[in-house]
């Protein structure tokens, strides 16, 4: 495949926008059709229409929004700043729950010499109000997430930030649109259309009904695994909304479970914590030390509470939001597990994996073991031995491996 071109040609701007992390030859863009439609959007509906918009903006605004000179507009989801960095003159809030994202936005305002300060950023685990807590949304601008519950539950948490003038205007590539996105939007936010197809990409265009009752979140769930083996059934688990396995134990982590190491002393890592399931089930049988670490905000706060919700021993348990192992020290942890992602929101690929193992060597004492699992056909037997010098298969099934490297 041959490199992209990484300009993003906007009404508003052309940028250079990159990929988080770096790859030396990218493939893939850090944009795509809905991120355009989405743009086109605002600059039809709102600049076009609203030619003194710098000076007085037009958009309806209820007793409690107070009038400046641009809208107020809360974007969802943007994943590398295609959307913020072009609005970056309206100064816009970014509602994210990937630090990533957040990595992202700030590495390509670098790059394109913009003040990341002109984006505010929100992370899930935070309300998303407006920025002096009494302004409301005048426009939101989503990019639909993979995780239809946390697409929900974006909207749910939303709309209690909305005026009767406010408009949610969600973008997504045809494919990865679900028959019950645009239902979802309108029993939620309000009447709702469907844009007709570009590019491949459509948009769902809400007006914000307030008089439409928000429904009752069900996040956080809690739930308890009652499908492993002892001593790991009673294991109680607190779930937010964009958290893997939100309702039971995947069998992916049920398997690596059943074959943790043991009897490690000192400093043990659960890269790619998720709800926290790995790292509380070794906290049963090692002494050492656990750090949870995700680039998931809700991630985090998931394995937090449930280390928590089972009693145990606060001192003995660390939590870092972190983009893999970046800004650990080196040669300081004896054991360091994980169970990585295998696609970067709806893009599949190992990128994410081999940064990890990457960062796992850095962080690894001498001596110390990197602990994975993945599914049989990753492939990772042979990215461990190339970093490592060495790989043993720890337990298989028909579908898993777990596989131990030290260094």
């Amino acid at each position: 495949m041959s490199v992209i071109d990484p300009r993003f040609e906007s009404p508003f701007h052309t940028l250079s926008l990159q990929r988080i992390p770096l790859r030396k030859r990218e493939t893939l863009q850090a944009w795509d059709a809905a991120d355009e439609y989405l743009l086109d959007y605002f600059q039809t509906e709102f600049v076009t229409q609203n030619p003194d918009s710098d000076q007085n903006s037009d958009l309806n605004r209820d007793q409690n929004s107070h009038t400046n000179s641009h809208p107020n507009i809360l974007v969802c989801n943007d994943n590398f700043g295609a959307l913020c960095l072009n609005l970056h003159q309206y100064q816009p809030a970014l509602y994210t729950d990937s630090h990533i994202a957040e990595l992202a936005l700030a590495h390509n305002a670098e790059l394109n010499n913009l003040p990341v300060s002109s984006v505010s950023v929100i992370p899930s685990t935070s309300h998303p109000e407006g920025k002096s807590g009494q302004e409301k949304w005048d426009i939101v601008l989503m990019k639909l997430p993979k995780n239809q519950s946390w697409f929900r539950e974006q909207l749910i948490r939303i709309k209690p930030f909305l005026h009767e003038g406010s408009k949610v205007v969600v973008g997504a590539m045809v494919k990865h649109l679900p028959h019950s996105a645009l239902e979802q939007l309108e029993h939620i936010i309000g009447p709702a259309s469907l844009s007709r197809a570009k590019k491949k990409s459509r948009l769902l265009i809400a007006d914000a009904d307030l008089q439409r009752t928000v429904p009752e979140s069900k996040y956080p769930r809690q739930w308890q695994v009652d499908n492993a083996r002892k001593p790991h059934n009673g294991i109680r688990l607190i779930n937010h909304a964009n958290t893997f396995s939100r309702d039971s134990l995947d069998i992916g982590a049920r398997f690596f479970i059943e074959h943790l190491p043991t009897d490690v002393d000192g400093h043990i890592i659960d890269m790619g914590c998720g709800n926290g399931i790995i790292g509380i089930a070794t906290a049963m049988q090692n002494p050492a030390h656990i750090t949870f670490v995700d680039e998931s905000h809700m991630a985090v706060a998931s394995a937090r509470a449930s280390w928590q919700a089972n009693g145990m021993n606060e001192t003995q348990a660390s939590f870092k939001v972190n983009d893999a192992l970046k800004g650990f020290a080196s040669s300081s942890a004896d054991c360091i597990l994980c169970n990585p992602p295998f696609h970067q929101q709806n893009t599949v690929g190992d990128q994410i994996a081999q940064r990890m193992f990457r960062d796992a060597k850095q962080v690894l004492k001498s001596g110390g073991e990197f602990r994975v699992i993945g599914n049989r056909h990753l492939g990772y037997h042979g990215l461990m031995k190339k970093l490592f010098g060495n790989c043993r298969l720890v337990a298989s099934n028909a579908k898993f491996v777990v596989l131990s490297s030290f260094k």
